[in-house]
């Protein structure tokens, strides 16, 4: 009790007033964490329960000017008059910008010190709920203030790795990096279209990962086998997925398919008696309906009522690789399957595949459907 008394007075009034004693703490807890990431006698996750707490009461400003703006507001609220004159009459005596370049380097120490604890304690032996926590600050309160933010680029693409909840939170650090720093992921796309699993959208965490899938996959700069892949993928996750979840499966499948006509074959598709896959017929026309078969199988030769042959969907669910899903030679007969979901938006979402997205001469593309992407991600039900 005594310990986490003096844990809270240390973290909410010494390190939060007093800059120079957050920077001394700083220093100390990175040399602790240096000292104990080859064992100690201490109990390592009470060790890391504790650098975590003090921390988290670490704010520090994004910029030096914002860090001086802090440090006079400060000085102005003190309650002790004749030391707010004191510390008046020695700013008074300097140059603006002798003051100016003393808190530019006092800022550039804190940071660092702030860093390099950051980087020690991923050093330790941390437990799942340290990670957790941990990839739960990063992106908002730890990498928008590193001078090298891309120093966390192996402990997030190691929590990518792992998948499951771990793999969910470390996909916003991720992001941050890879679109304003620059990082090279190898295989990104690959990794995230594995993680598109039925579980996904089981977990605490999913809606802030369905508005990250939303700012990756919306790109114009995808190539078409990955396009019709993770099209695909969506439609067929929405057969299974929560109520909640449909929509935004659906809303991202039209989306990927309005931005890239050349996919649109996926929804127009012919089949001929010997199951080679053209263009040309509308998949959602009712006088030439694919029937969709029970236990995962497209009966993609009724193309009409006179003349039928079964035929297997070559998409591959369980393959995890894109570029070997089969996708290109399959069809989204799940749209059709999903006209008959109980929920009377999902049925009218289904028409936004009937709408031909492809530019025919010189008329305009069709308009969006309603809503941006990620505000189907917060569907609840």
């Amino acid at each position: 009790e005594n310990a986490t008394y003096l844990r809270q007075i240390l973290a909410s009034k010494m390190i939060v007033r007093y800059h120079d004693v957050c920077l001394r703490v700083l220093n100390s807890l990175a040399g602790l964490c240096r000292s104990n990431s080859s064992g100690s006698s201490q109990s390592p996750s009470r060790l890391c329960e504790n650098i975590i707490y003090i921390l988290n009461a670490v704010h520090l400003p994004a910029t030096s000017e914002q860090y001086s703006c802090r440090l006079l507001g400060q000085m102005l609220e003190s309650p002790n008059n004749d030391k707010k004159a004191k510390k008046q009459k020695t700013l008074d005596q300097k140059p603006d910008n002798t003051v100016v370049q003393d808190n530019k380097n006092a800022y550039k120490a804190l940071r660092k010190a702030y860093s390099d604890c950051w980087l020690s304690l991923l050093s330790l032996e941390l437990s799942a709920d340290n990670h957790l926590h941990i990839l739960q600050e990063l992106p908002a309160r730890v990498l928008p203030v590193m001078s090298q933010p891309l120093r966390f680029s192996d402990y997030l693409t190691e929590a990518y790795n792992r998948g499951g909840n771990l793999a969910l939170l470390a996909l916003n650090g991720l992001f941050m990096l890879i679109a304003k720093h620059g990082l090279d992921y190898p295989l990104f796309y690959h990794k995230l279209y594995a993680l598109l699993t039925p579980d996904m959208f089981l977990s605490e965490h999913h809606e802030k990962f369905m508005r990250l899938v939303s700012q990756f996959v919306i790109s114009r700069f995808l190539p078409g086998y990955l396009v019709a892949s993770f099209v695909k993928r969506f439609v067929r996750r929405a057969l299974f997925a929560p109520a909640y979840a449909v929509p935004w499966c659906l809303r991202m499948a039209a989306e990927l398919i309005r931005r890239h006509p050349s996919v649109h074959f996926l929804v127009h598709r012919t089949v001929s008696a010997s199951n080679d896959v053209q263009a040309g017929l509308n998949f959602f026309d009712p006088a030439q309906a694919l029937v969709p078969p029970s236990h995962g199988v497209v009966d993609a030769g009724d193309v009409s009522s006179k003349s039928s042959k079964e035929a297997a969907d070559p998409f591959d669910d369980s393959e995890i690789d894109p570029a070997k899903s089969g996708a290109l030679q399959s069809s989204l007969w799940e749209v059709e399957t999903l006209r008959q979901h109980f929920n009377p938006a999902v049925v009218r979402m289904c028409d936004m595949f009937s709408v031909d997205v492809r530019r025919v001469g010189t008329l305009p593309p069709p308009p969006p459907p309603p809503g941006g992407v990620d505000d189907y991600a917060m569907v609840t039900y």
